[in-house]
């Protein structure tokens, strides 16, 4: 790794961290803590891996039961996550499984969510990361193992040994599980066809959202981590970013991309293994999109259909101030970059 590459990612880690400690978010600072304890835990789930691997014979362990929630960033595929992982009785990938990334069966065999009861779930987060130590979130340390350190993209090709790796992981928790697993992982949205073909009972819900208010929240994003600049987010791996002199041009593009990634691989993805779910209307209207969910993931595996759920409930879409010359360039954008859209 040269050089210039290593100062920058110093550059945008020390980026992130300033925008964590002023954020004045419980969440952000959760994050933190979380990171602080990973140090501890880091020696033991080196051991535990060692030991698991000496040990334990999974040639018994059933094919995985994985229901992967997608979408471009800033999607809100990470509220819907928290819903569904809260409604229905699913294992949730979350910040517990980030405290031990490679061991995948004994310390969960050991300490398992029902021993830890978690308060009432707001379904609040932060860019991806839950507060719960059992909730839903983005994991990277655990996708790290097999995308790399870069969370923005993933390597153009992934070899047969890590997408084995990949599904041993979730066999095995699965195995300890004993309920279907499902996890969030912004990166995934870029890897669905291969997903899709490595996990036989793996599920799709994909989140949709309108172009516009993706773009909105991710100039958001630049704003909060980049300091209005550079190109927070999903990139396709086909997308060359920054090579438009129009910065909102770029990250429109950006956006365009991504969404079009996903179409492309929603495709190849049989019917009956996939949801589209509207963020808006999950919103609006989560009882009806909770039923679509719930008949999904019923006709892979034997967990019920029906799910907690106050069926009053309705939420709150993410709104932004109304800044109407930032909202009149990005339509502009939209609409001189029209020609890009595939979905």
């Amino acid at each position: 790794m040269g050089l210039p590459i290593k100062k920058e990612i110093i550059k945008r880690n020390v980026s992130i961290l300033k925008a964590i400690v002023l954020s004045k978010n419980f969440n952000a600072y959760l994050v933190l803590l979380y990171r602080a304890i990973s140090l501890i835990t880091k020696p033991i789930d080196w051991m535990l891996h060692v030991v698991e691997n000496l040990f334990i014979d999974r040639i018994l362990f059933k094919e995985p039961i994985v229901i992967f929630v997608v979408g471009s960033h800033r999607s809100g595929a990470t509220f819907v996550s928290q819903v569904i992982g809260s409604c229905f009785p699913l294992y949730n990938l979350g910040n517990f499984n980030s405290l031990f990334p490679r061991s995948r069966y004994i310390i969960h065999k050991i300490i398992r969510k029902k021993i830890f009861k978690s308060p009432k779930n707001s379904y609040s987060n932060y860019y991806g990361q839950s507060p719960g130590l059992f909730e839903i979130g983005d994991t990277h340390e655990v996708w790290d193992q097999w995308y790399g350190n870069n969370h923005n993209s993933v390597p153009d090709n992934i070899d047969l040994d890590i997408k084995l790796d990949m599904k041993n992981y979730f066999s095995s928790l699965y195995h300890v599980a004993n309920s279907p697993i499902i996890t969030k992982c912004g990166r995934n949205s870029l890897t669905l066809a291969m997903l899709n073909e490595q996990f036989k009972k793996g599920l799709f819900i994909i989140v949709d959202r309108e172009l516009k208010d993706i773009v909105l929240s991710t100039l958001k994003a630049n704003k909060i981590f980049n300091d209005g600049g550079g190109m927070w987010g999903l990139h396709s791996g086909s997308t060359k970013v920054g090579t438009h002199d129009n910065y909102i041009d770029n990250v429109v593009i950006q956006c365009i991309k991504v969404k079009n990634k996903i179409k492309e691989q929603i495709n190849t993805i049989d019917l009956e293994k996939y949801l589209v779910v509207n963020y808006d209307n999950f919103c609006n209207e989560p009882k009806a999109c909770l039923d679509a969910i719930g008949s999904l993931i019923y006709k892979q595996s034997s967990v019920s259909s029906s799910y907690d759920f106050n069926h009053n409930s309705v939420f709150s879409s993410t709104k932004y101030p109304i800044d109407i010359k930032l909202h009149k360039d990005v339509e502009a954008s939209i609409k001189r970059n029209k020609s890009l859209i595939r979905y």
